[in-house]
């Protein structure tokens, strides 16, 4: 009786488990499901797709599905969009591939991190596509038995019409394709043309094409904020290089990394234009690498009375501000009564206070120039333009805020030092704060008048500078003359010394005789 019930057991076991497969064997396999967008012109995309996923799909199998999302598309790009409100990732570009609730973007960071993400969602039971809208996940890659890498190929196959990825990865002549935002009065601009791009053009030959945009002009800028919308550079302004899925702001960053970019893609066959909002209209009008001395040409021939139009707000502006610092510089040519008078109500806090107004303005464009960063300019004038002028360096290399900054330490110096200090350095102290105060509206005036007249632009922040360097020099007049008076007392006490001295002389002769 015993044996026939172990075998009633037995067979209703065996039942059992064929009607439950989940209870013999392991648990029901884990999915983790991940999307990357892409776009097609990407090496770095090209280098994701084909290098880092085949192996996972060969590892996991079943066990991951990629969704591939080419970003040039309205759909793809919508979707982009949405990411990045949703996850906001560190970095803005392609690759981004999201998985769970992590956004990883890069050739650096996906290969790195993913794995392991991986395997965590794995130990977790899985993980299923990210929170957005829409998603074609009909479209998603399995490493299965009978896919793999295969399957991993055919999305971009069908979303670029090409056979294999390649082609519309890299160009099929091999070139190396780079888009270059500039503007016709940009000193840095030209020395990424002039010092950077030549020993380039001369190393690859034909094979490098640069496509130059000009930002002054309407569809210039554009294209420029389309690209600044894609890339999200971290800082904006002109010389601006884009090359693959990489943009490149200012004449330190572009030498540095351009050349090592160039290798890279040369090595791998090329690389495309961005695919960017109507970039084919400049595509088909480009004639020759670097097509923007015709600009340059109408923009200096411009006359006065049309840059002043430019901006007639700021013009007035920089006119009014320029009279007061001519009347400045005429006030102090005498001392006056009323120079002490300021310098006894204003001395010293009136006077420190001025000086951190001036010591903001000019580090904030010290900032802006050394950086290459879009100056915030306000309701009035257009600080970038004057930035990007061609007078925005001294003797070629010195930015003029830097030389700005460099005055206002030495006035600061010299008034702390005259006003504290003791000796007889310390007496002399003012003399050279007046000095500074002088040469510092002088300079002023000049870069005043060149705005509205020679670049057709005003910068408020430069005003700003100009105007506490003015209140300075008044405060620093009456010091100044002060010390200017003692060092001529010494020098008439001894002149009228020297004439008794020859006049006693003279009568002794005379008395001799």
């Amino acid at each position: 009786m015993s044996k026939i019930r172990k075998l009633s057991i037995l067979v209703l076991t065996l039942v059992l488990l064929s009607a439950f497969p989940g209870v013999a064997g392991a648990a029901p396999e884990a999915v983790v499901r991940f999307v990357l967008f892409y776009s097609p012109s990407c090496g770095h995309c090209h280098l994701v797709m084909t290098e880092v996923f085949p192996p996972l799909l060969e590892q996991y199998g079943e066990q991951i599905e990629i969704l591939e999302i080419d970003t040039t598309t309205p759909e793809g790009d919508a979707l982009y969009q949405e990411t990045v409100e949703k996850f906001s990732p560190r970095l803005r570009g392609v690759p981004t591939l999201v998985i769970g609730d992590t956004a990883l973007v890069g050739s650096i960071d996906i290969p790195e991190q993913l794995p392991g993400l991986i395997e965590t969602y794995l130990a977790q039971g899985g993980m299923d596509w990210p929170a957005l809208s829409d998603l074609p996940v009909e479209d998603a890659i399995t490493g299965g038995e009978n896919s793999g890498t295969e399957t991993a190929e055919t999305p971009t196959e069908s979303a670029t019409e090409a056979p294999t990825p390649a082609p519309t990865l890299a160009p099929n002549d091999g070139s190396l394709n780079l888009l270059l935002f500039t503007t016709p009065t940009c000193p840095n601009c030209t020395v990424v043309k002039e010092q950077v791009l030549p020993p380039l053009q001369a190393q690859y030959g034909d094979r490098l094409k640069i496509l130059e945009v000009n930002t002054y002009e309407m569809e210039g800028l554009a294209l420029y904020e389309a690209a600044a919308a894609r890339y999200a550079p971290p800082a904006r302004g002109v010389p601006t290089l884009i090359i693959g899925d990489r943009i490149l702001v200012g004449a330190v960053e572009i030498p540095e990394e351009l050349p090592g970019l160039l290798e890279t893609y040369a090595a791998q066959g090329g690389v495309t234009l961005p695919q960017l909002p109507n970039i084919e209209a400049f595509i088909e009008s480009e004639v020759d690498p670097v097509p923007t001395p015709a600009p340059e040409e109408t923009r200096d021939d411009a006359t006065w009375q049309e840059k002043y139009m430019r901006d007639p707000v700021g013009s007035t502006l920089s006119v009014i501000v320029l009279v007061g610092l001519i009347a400045a510089l005429v006030s102090v040519a005498q001392p006056h009564r009323w120079h002490s008078r300021l310098t006894e109500r204003f001395v010293p806090w009136g006077f420190l206070a001025i000086v951190l107004v001036g010591l903001i303005a000019a580090s904030y464009l010290t900032y802006v120039e050394t950086t290459q960063t879009e100056a915030v300019c306000g309701p009035v004038g257009d600080c970038n333009a004057v930035q990007q002028s061609e007078f925005v360096l001294i003797f070629g290399f010195l930015p003029m805020a830097v030389f700005g900054l460099l005055g206002y330490v030495a006035v600061v110096g010299a008034f702390s030092y005259g006003y504290w200090g003791s000796g007889k350095w310390a007496e002399l102290a003012p003399l050279a704060t007046f000095a500074f105060t002088v040469f510092g509206v002088a300079f002023s005036a000049y870069l005043t008048f060149l705005e509205p007249f020679v670049i057709g632009a005003t910068c408020a922040w430069c005003l700003t500078s100009a105007v506490a360097m003015g209140l300075l020099l008044l405060l620093s007049a009456g010091r100044g003359w002060a010390v200017i008076r003692q060092l001529q007392r010494p020098k008439t006490r001894a002149a009228r010394k020297r004439g008794m001295q020859k006049s006693y002389s003279k009568s002794g002769k005379e008395q001799r005789a």
